[in-house]
């Protein structure tokens, strides 16, 4: 409602979906996609699971049987690559709920982008949908 609203009513001329590097909830649902305990079991937030079910989604079940197998660098870098599946996840998910955010999309009124902040080195790539990066900086 608040994108809707910013973009449709306020003028926004542009919406941002942005993940990060080392993320928590990402490396969570993970780490809870091979998991006999649920999240609320493992650490008492009942909340938690409805944000951990919504990242489940950009984990590719095939990719993810790998993850025993790598070493723990691999396991980072997967991570960072699920945050970055889940911003273009968002991206789909917001056309395709959102008539009036997909209408000014395809009109060219707003402009709707993805983009990862690498919370080491502070870069922030900005992409579009399955496009590679549109700005590297």
């Amino acid at each position: 409602g608040s994108m809707e609203f910013g973009c449709a009513v306020a003028g926004a001329k542009l919406a941002v979906v942005m993940g990060h590097t080392k993320c928590g909830a990402v490396t969570a649902a993970v780490k809870f996609s091979d998991s006999q305990q649920t999240v609320e079991q493992a650490t008492g937030c009942q909340h938690l699971p409805a944000v951990i079910d919504e990242i489940r989604k950009a984990i590719d079940p095939q990719d993810f049987k790998k993850q025993k197998q790598r070493s723990e660098n691999q396991k980072a870098e997967y991570v960072d690559e699920v945050a970055r599946n889940n911003v273009l996840k968002t991206i789909q998910r917001i056309l395709q709920e959102s008539r009036i955010i997909r209408q000014l999309v395809e009109e060219g009124k707003v402009g709707l982008v993805g983009a990862m902040y690498d919370v080491v080195t502070g870069n922030i790539e900005f992409f579009s949908g399955e496009t590679g990066p549109l700005i590297d900086e």
